[in-house]
Parts: structure tokens; sequence; C-alpha cells
């Protein structure tokens, strides 16, 4: 192969190396594909889903703490509130710190890259540098070798030497200065080639290098901009996560400091209760001396189902928290949820759900204003019901009302911390879930 052949193919070779150099820089720092249509639909669907559940774990949980006051009520429903944000809080802090790390990373490789090419640069700029002053010295020499051939110092022929030689060991002196100082002319000539191709070659490396420090200086501006983006997200979500655990801890402090509060409130609660069934058995016990007659009531048989309308005017009928034993949310402990909370907005009509006599319409403690209605006997069980934290009542003691009647408005009063119905049903004075006899 010739020498100009060999310095095409390196010419070649060096172009295909920057190009894949180029290549293999690209996809590197190339964005990630988005995300597919389906993926983010996945993830809104789930997102969704969460906000679904933890707006219905509130709403129960509201139902729960009705009897510990609306302050402490309040003040556990944004522990909670806190408690369901604080993970995604999290999570969201350590996807954006992974991103300002990476996006520091890939910053660090522009920039160690960009050393390399500035030092390859430096290293093309005094290697020009030299090859230029090389080249200078060569001509230089070239220059005096052509002044001398000029002169005729080197334009002598051997039969000149050879006739103007006095005898033959200075013809061969003569002669072998001549053949060296040619032989120099050819090689200074073959060496300033030699320099003028590395020079040329030298020069458009440096160009390429130059166009290569241009792009990643610019890659390397878009990425510290990036990684600024990435710090400053990082920051807010590190900000948002202090502040949850911040008023975490408060709201927690706070519950803690009412504990003995709401233990005597439910001791409270728990004597009204005692009360109230203490009061609807003596009530029981006179109207079977004053009727001796009923003498179903002594053996009782099944009440039956359906007995009761819907007394919330909202429609349909919506239970918002059932009857049964469920866990004090601050205490820990077992408590009876003795009624159903039934769905009605403040003013709402509330309604008897079954005809009877009305025993009383007054605040009771924890119940709140309470009407409370006497239905007689049902297959020898007396029967009984109660509609409390009402706003207002439109009935009196005394009062007869049929099913259907407005016996008052719903209301929040006692412990309730929103308007509702808490309807309890009481069979031979003790409390049943209303929910079978609806």
């Amino acid at each position: 192969m010739t020498t100009t052949a060999v310095r095409g193919a390196r010419r070649l070779f060096g172009l295909v190396a920057l190009v894949l150099a180029a290549a293999l820089c690209l996809s590197t720092f190339a964005p990630a594909s988005p995300a597919s249509a389906d993926d983010l639909d996945d993830r809104r669907r789930a997102a969704e889903r969460k906000k679904k559940q933890n707006e219905e774990e509130l709403e129960k949980l509201s139902h729960e703490l009705e009897e510990i006051g609306e302050e402490l009520a309040e003040a556990v429903l944004a522990l909670r509130r806190v408690e369901q944000q604080l993970p995604d809080a999290q999570a969201a802090l350590q996807v954006a710190q992974d991103a300002y790390a990476k996006a520091r990373r890939e910053v660090k490789a522009l920039e160690d890259r960009l050393q390399v090419q500035e030092d390859t640069e430096t290293q093309l700029v005094d290697r020009i540098a030299a090859d230029e002053q090389r080249s200078l010295e060569t001509r230089a020499n070239v220059g005096a070798l052509a002044r001398q051939a000029l002169k005729g110092d080197l334009s002598t022929s051997s039969l000149a030497i050879m006739l103007e030689a006095s005898s033959a060991q200075e013809f061969v002196q003569e002669y072998g200065l001549v053949t060296t100082a040619l032989r120099s002319q050819t090689a200074l000539l073959d060496e300033l080639a030699q320099a003028d191709a590395a020079n040329r070659n030298a020069k458009v490396r440096l160009e390429a290098v130059r166009e290569r420090i241009a792009e990643l200086r610019a890659d390397a501006i878009v990425k510290r901009d990036e990684a600024n983006e990435r710090r400053k997200e990082a920051e807010a979500h590190e900000a948002e996560v202090r502040d949850l655990i911040a008023e975490q801890r408060a709201r927690t402090a706070f519950i803690e400091s009412r504990k003995e509060e709401m233990e005597a409130k439910e001791a409270q609660l728990k004597k009204d209760r005692e009360s109230l069934e203490s009061d609807l058995k003596k009530i029981i016990e006179e109207q079977k001396k004053r009727d001796a007659k009923r003498r179903k009531a002594d053996k009782p048989g099944p009440v039956g189902s359906g007995l009761f309308q819907n007394p919330s005017s909202y429609s349909p009928m919506y239970i918002t928290s059932h009857y049964g034993w469920r866990l004090h949310p601050v205490l820990g402990y077992r408590r009876l949820h003795a009624g159903i909370d039934l769905r009605a907005y403040c003013g709402m009509s509330i309604l008897a759900g079954r005809s009877g006599t009305v025993l009383w319409a007054r605040y009771r403690s924890g119940y709140g204003n309470q009407v409370m209605v006497d239905h007689g006997y049902v297959n020898g069980n007396s029967v009984m019901s109660s509609y409390n934290h009402l706003q207002g009542f439109t009935v009196s003691s005394g009062s007869k009302v049929r099913g259907g009647d407005v016996v008052g408005y719903s209301g929040s009063t006692g412990t309730s911390t929103a308007c509702h119905l808490h309807f309890e049903v009481y069979i031979n004075g003790n409390t049943v879930d209303p929910y079978p006899y609806l």
C-alpha cells in the first residue's frame, strides 16, 4: 500500500471513530422514551383508587370519632391525613433525590469527557506549534541546501571531482561529501513533506475536537440546568416531608395531652348508656305492671324484620357507620357503637321509623337532642327507638306519631362531630342492631 493510501485509510478510520464516539455519547445522554399511554393510565387509575380508599377511610374514621369531641376528632383526622400523605411524600422525595443524583452523575460524566477533550485540544495545539517550528527549521535547512546548489557547490560532477583531485583518496573524500549532502537534501524534503502532512492531520483533528468540545459544553449547560431543577424539586419534596413530620409530631403530642380527657368522656358515655338502658327497663316494668293482661311479654317470640322505615329523609338510605364493637381510634380499647349512623345533612327532616308514643324529646348528654319513641309490644317484645344529635324537635313527651311523621331535624349536638342521624333500636330495653329491622 502506498504512503498516500495509508494516510487516506488513517483519515477514514479517524472520521469513523469520531462518528462512533458521537453516537455513543448521544445514546448515553439521550432522554428516556416517555412512558406508554397504558402505563400512564394504569398509574392514574392506581392513584385514583388510592385517593378513594383514603377518603373512605377518613369518612369511616370520622364517624368512629363522633363521641370524642370535635376538636380531638379533627386532630385525629388530621393526623390520619398526614399518615396517609407521608409515605407518598417520602417516596416522591426518594424519586427526586435519585433523579438529582443521576443528573449530577451525568454532569460529572460530561465534565470528565469535556476535560479529556480539552486536554486533547491542548496537546494538539502544542503538537501543531512544535510541528510548525520543526517545519520552519526544516524549510530553512532545505533553503540553505538549495542556495548552495544554485552557487554550484552541489553541482560538481564526479568527472570534475576526479580530474580536480590530486589523489585517489582526495577523490573518494570529495565524492562522499557531495553524495552525503544530496542525501541530506532528499531526507530534509521527505521530513518536510511528512511534517506538513502530520500538521494538516493534526489541524483536522483539532477542528473535530473543538467541535466536540462545543457540543459537550452545550450538553453540560443543559444537564447542569436539569440538575438544578432536580435539586429544587428534591428540596421542595424534602420541605414537604419535614412539614408533614412536624405536623405529625404536633398532632400526636396534642392527642396524647388529651387522653385523660377522652378517658373521662368515655367513662361518662358508658354511664349515660347504662343510665338510659336502666330508665328504659324501668319504663318497661311500669308498663307491665300497668297492663297485667300483656302476658305475651313474659314469653316473647321472634320480633321479625321490616319493622321500621328509613328514619332519615335522605334517600336512598345510606349507612355511614354500622352497629357493633369497634376499637377506640385513640385509646385502643373496644367499645360498642350501639346504633347505626345514617346520612342526613344539617336541617334535614328526621322521621319516626314506626308508629308509637314519644317518651321524651330532650337533651341527653352525649346523645345530644334525643327523641325516644315507644312502639309498644311486638310478639311479646317491648320495642323502642331513639333519634339522636338532633338540631331541634317537632314533638314533645306524650306525642303520638305515625311512621314517617317528622320528629325533628338533623343536627350535630352532643358528642357528634358532623350532622347525621344516630338511630338506635331497643328490644326489651337493650340495644340491638337496627339494620335487620329496617
